[in-house]
């Protein structure tokens, strides 16, 4: 299926991973990442459905009490205690999607609306708009049972985000606002 949303948390690039896996070696972190729907969405029902449809097959006598899910209220599933959270926020949704099969190759899917592949790392970051393609599927381990999100390929729209930068970095634009004429060397 296809889902556009809003990017959170997105480790999507080659050198994304890697930053991420200098941090912590242990996390065993691969591609991943959240989209977010904003409330109304009519995605939100789309999803909501699979999600259940998936339940109802893998788990016919009911879902277990531990079930992990991929598709959450944000307020439901990030803590407000945390300096990430962002409480505006709050009534979205957010789908997260991983690669636990290593399919995913940003070389091959991770494109741009021209459907080229991006080579330009700073085009994918938190509040980025996104196309994800993925599956929803149920999953049951002796560790855990859930249903999860997996992704197949993304492709950055380089729409304005509705929400701006999650991470609260500057576009360029505001960097260089002050400045009003051309740069002159005495």
């Amino acid at each position: 299926m296809k889902y556009k949303g809003i990017l959170s948390f997105p480790v999507l690039t080659q050198l994304q991973r890697d930053n991420k896996r200098k941090l912590d070696k242990d996390m065993g972190i691969g591609y991943s990442g959240n989209l977010l729907f904003p409330p109304g969405d009519p995605q939100i029902a789309k999803i909501q459905k699979e999600v259940e449809e998936q339940i109802a097959n893998k788990f016919p006598n009911g879902a277990p009490k531990n079930l992990t899910r991929c598709f959450n209220k944000y307020s439901d599933k990030m803590d407000p205690t945390k300096a990430y959270y962002k409480p505006e926020l709050a009534e979205y949704y957010m789908l997260a999607f991983t690669d636990p099969s290593g399919k995913y190759s940003p070389e091959q899917h991770l494109v741009g609306v021209d459907r080229l592949p991006i080579i330009d790392n700073a085009v994918v970051f938190p509040g980025a708009v996104a196309w994800v393609v993925a599956n929803i599927r149920a999953y049951s381990n002796p560790k855990k049972q859930g249903i999860g999100c997996y992704i197949n390929a993304a492709m950055i729209t380089n729409e304005e985000p509705p929400i701006g930068r999650l991470d609260g970095a500057p576009t360029v634009e505001q960097m260089f606002e002050d400045i009003d004429e051309e740069p002159t060397f005495m």
